[in-house]
């Protein structure tokens, strides 16, 4: 297999931090025009913020940690690797289970501005 070095405009670090608090730290890469790559560090044994999307499908990517996926009223166990998908309009929630470990995971959905929340639904569902 021949491996060639990437053209460098395919390569990014323009990660954006869109949150950070004591829950989670929120990082966009918006550099492609119709996509969005969230990359989201969630502290140990805290949540995110469970909503839905009306319209906007989603993909997650664990990297590493533990927790649980939560999506309608089904609960995932997650680890490293796997690989979630969101449909629009599916409630959706991620749960860091470790005492001591960040849960860190990719996100790739189509870009939207993050300031008009028309199409998000917040729920303590």
């Amino acid at each position: 297999m021949a491996i060639h070095k990437v053209n460098t405009r395919y390569i990014t670090k323009n990660n954006n931090i869109v949150r950070k608090n004591d829950v989670y730290i929120i990082e966009d890469n918006d550099v492609l025009n119709n996509l969005t790559l969230s990359k989201t560090t969630l502290r140990p044994q805290r949540y995110t913020s469970g909503h839905k999307h009306d319209g906007l499908d989603e993909v997650y990517h664990f990297i590493s940690g533990d927790g649980i996926m939560r999506i309608n009223d089904d609960y995932t166990i997650i680890e490293p690797g796997d690989i979630v998908l969101v449909p629009g309009g599916d409630f959706h929630q991620v749960i860091n289970t470790s005492k001591t470990k960040e849960l860190i995971f990719i996100c790739v959905f189509q870009k939207y501005d993050r300031e008009d929340l028309s199409a998000t639904t917040y729920t303590d569902k």
